[in-house]
């Protein structure tokens, strides 16, 4: 896994394997156009590049002027499931 100090600051892409990153961004693009992004199977990895099957879930927060400041994700590991 990752440290908190690692991963805070750090573009999602740090956990997104390179054949994933469309459908992620996809997904990202999604919840920017406002709609609902929940439990969206997705693939995530740790520092050693091994993958884990995840659902996704994410929500985009306000920054001050009420604009989309930025996007906030949740990622819940499901290789148990799998």
């Amino acid at each position: 896994g990752w440290s908190r100090e690692e991963l805070v600051g750090q573009r999602v892409e740090v956990v997104v394997p390179d054949g994933d990153r469309p459908h992620d961004a996809e997904l990202r693009a999604r919840c920017r156009r406002g709609e609902s992004v929940r439990s969206e199977e997705s693939v995530r990895c740790d520092r050693h590049g091994r993958s884990t099957p995840v659902l996704v879930t994410m929500s985009t927060f306000s920054d001050e002027s009420g604009g989309v400041g930025g996007i906030v994700g949740v990622a819940e590991d499901i290789s148990r499931q799998k």
